[in-house]
């Protein structure tokens, strides 16, 4: 709303280290007086992984945080070797399982079944069933037409929205959930950004 009264240059640099690197490949692109933005632009857990822990060795020296994939939901971030990390990602879910009684409840049933706690892979068919399913039942044979509708939230939002391959023509291609959460971790918590 407005005019900017004045803008600041963003400087970027693009850099591709390759599959195999170390701390001091990546330092070359960090500055110790400013807090840089590192965005990691690619879905392989493995060069995930290596790439936190190689900034996790150097944030004592140099302040980042680190832009990842929502492939990187399911690192674990609470080991030594990402202290003083910051890491933020994207996620189409997000289960805070310490408020939601429902997911109090299926944890207590999952446990005492398999001697285990779920993961999140567990809730995301829980509720990815039950919410289709009510929505099927609902709806008898039209589900296409209902997918963008909302409701039946069991945990987590869903904007489901088409995408048209040809606009003017309105050419559906596919849906997609346009909700997305931005999760942060930081010495290894979970916390919701947006």
């Amino acid at each position: 709303y407005g005019k900017a009264t004045s803008s600041v240059p963003l400087k970027i640099q693009f850099a591709e280290v390759g599959s195999s690197f170390g701390p001091e490949t990546v330092s070359r692109y960090l500055d110790s007086t400013k807090k840089t933005i590192c965005i990691a632009g690619s879905l392989d857990e493995n060069f995930g992984t290596q790439l936190s822990e190689q900034l996790g060795s150097l944030a004592k020296t140099y302040p980042v945080t680190l832009f990842g994939m929502p492939t990187w939901d399911n690192f674990n971030f609470s080991r030594s070797e990402f202290s003083g990390l910051e890491v933020v990602y994207s996620s189409p879910f997000y289960y805070s399982r310490t408020i939601n009684p429902l997911s109090n409840r299926l944890t207590e049933d999952f446990t005492n079944r398999m001697s285990t706690k779920p993961s999140d892979m567990f809730y995301r068919g829980y509720e990815t069933m039950l919410r289709f399913a009510i929505l099927l039942l609902d709806t008898k044979k039209d589900v296409a037409s209902n997918l963008s509708r909302k409701g039946n939230t069991v945990f987590t939002t869903f904007d489901i929205q088409p995408v048209f391959k040809d606009r003017s023509a309105m050419t559906l291609d596919y849906f997609e959930n346009k909700n997305l959460y931005f999760i942060k971790v930081a010495g290894g918590v979970k916390n919701i950004l947006w």
